[in-house]
């Protein structure tokens, strides 16, 4: 990789290239190669301990992939099913008037509340020790789901940490135990494990923080030992062969069979697709097919993006609550397939008779900006096809039949689907 390449992403994060700040690692791979990995800041403060490529972090809802695939290999094995009934594997859950589905824990489908919610209304927060079984007694206090199971998707914490204790129940396992027999072993991620006891000590780990509102960072911690919609410890080096599996899986009985299940995306009940398979996001990104997934818990913001055509990568791991693991990723994409990225279509002029307003979009970097003379410059960032937000606005770019933007139509705090013309 040449020197500008690296001064570029350097420059992206020259912010939290310090010593008395916490920070991130960053990793760039192409067709099967790392060709980027550095960390920036400090895994713990007080000892001024840097990241690096080998520094352990929390990984939030990252760990989602993988306790999907340990289910995945339970049903690839025979052993479960997704159409099983949830509460054949957990009867302390109530008799719900539609049967919720290992499927619909897996694709964010089952109507069931997010316990996290429920521990926050019953007095409780991530800093507080509850167990398991805490959890359980709530949700089963909890008699109605909120939606019928595959009427829609809505992203749901309950769902992973109930096929956590599936896992746990069918295999005879603890979902760590079986984790790393079956996936971090015979990938050889040897620094990698489900965090399901907070006393145990950890060699090179990265501590979370969180700004203290005078220039400095506290610690942001947990006593939770709940795992399964998190809690996976690994680092930027495991990832990346965890990345590679992908292109060439290593892992269960039927491979091509478990791949393709592990990753199609979930349907509704009227045949549409969730966008979510197990445990990672489909979406385009400015033209191209990308797969993604992000977490945030207790000072740790992480990030997985992969273009599966392209056979690139990204993963971005901080210890900074304040870190913006979505536009880095992104903007270190940016950099590598900008020639390839199709977003010339979306920059011009566009003009709303009803605000008698002008917007300009601009490409700048690979990334998109939108400029009024009255307000400051606002970077466009990605959410859907033609889908885009800033702070406080959602712009949807419309096509005409021939497959050109010819307006925009925006929605933000004070008004609502006003429509810019592309002039």
């Amino acid at each position: 990789m040449s020197v500008g390449f690296r001064k570029r992403i350097d420059s992206l994060f020259a912010e939290w290239d310090k010593k008395n700040s916490p920070g991130c690692v960053v990793g760039v791979i192409n067709n099967g190669k790392f060709i980027f990995k550095k960390g920036y800041g400090m895994a713990y403060l007080e000892n001024s301990v840097p990241i690096t490529p080998k520094t352990v972090f929390r990984v939030a809802s990252l760990s989602k992939q993988f306790t999907a695939m340990c289910a995945a290999l339970l049903i690839d094995s025979g052993k479960l099913s997704l159409n099983d009934s949830v509460r054949k594997f957990v009867p302390e859950l109530p008799k719900y008037n539609y049967p919720v589905q290992v499927k619909h824990l897996i694709y964010h489908t089952s109507g069931l509340p997010d316990y996290l919610e429920l521990m926050t209304l019953s007095g409780l927060s991530e800093a507080d020790y509850y167990t398991a079984d805490d959890v359980l007694k709530l949700l089963s206090r909890e008699t109605k789901l909120i939606y019928r199971p595959g009427l829609r998707f809505q992203y749901c914490n309950t769902g992973y940490f109930l096929l956590s204790l599936i896992v746990q129940r069918v295999s005879g396992l603890s979902l760590r135990e079986f984790a790393a027999e079956n996936i971090f072993k015979p990938l050889g991620m040897s620094s990698t494990h489900f965090h399901d006891n907070h006393s145990m000590l950890v060699k090179n780990i990265a501590e979370g923080y969180m700004p203290d509102g005078s220039g400095g960072f506290t610690i942001e911690g947990t006593n939770v030992d709940i795992v399964g919609d998190g809690g996976l410890y690994t680092t930027l080096e495991d990832l990346y062969l965890w990345d590679q599996n992908y292109y060439n899986n290593k892992l269960g009985v039927h491979k091509k069979d478990l791949m393709k299940m592990f990753l199609s995306p979930g349907k509704l009940n009227n045949g549409e697709s969730t966008g979510y398979a197990f445990g990672v996001w489909y979406m385009n990104y400015k033209g191209l097919l990308r797969m993604s997934h992000a977490g945030e818990f207790v000072g740790f913001r992480t990030q997985m993006i992969r273009f599966p055509k392209q056979k690139f990568s990204v993963f971005v791991l901080s210890n900074a609550s304040s870190f913006n693991e979505f536009r880095a990723a992104s903007r270190v994409a940016d950099i590598f397939l900008g020639d390839k990225l199709k977003i010339k279509g979306y920059a011009g002029e566009y003009y709303s008779s009803v605000l008698d307003a002008v917007y300009n979009i601009i490409i700048r970097d690979s990334n998109l900006y939108l400029i009024n003379k009255h307000l400051p410059e606002e970077f466009l960032e990605p959410v859907d096809a033609d889908l885009f937000k800033t702070a406080n606005k959602l712009l949807h770019f419309v096509r005409n039949k021939q497959g050109h933007v010819s307006n925009i139509i925006l929605d933000n705090d004070v008004v609502k689907a006003v429509k810019f013309i592309k002039r």
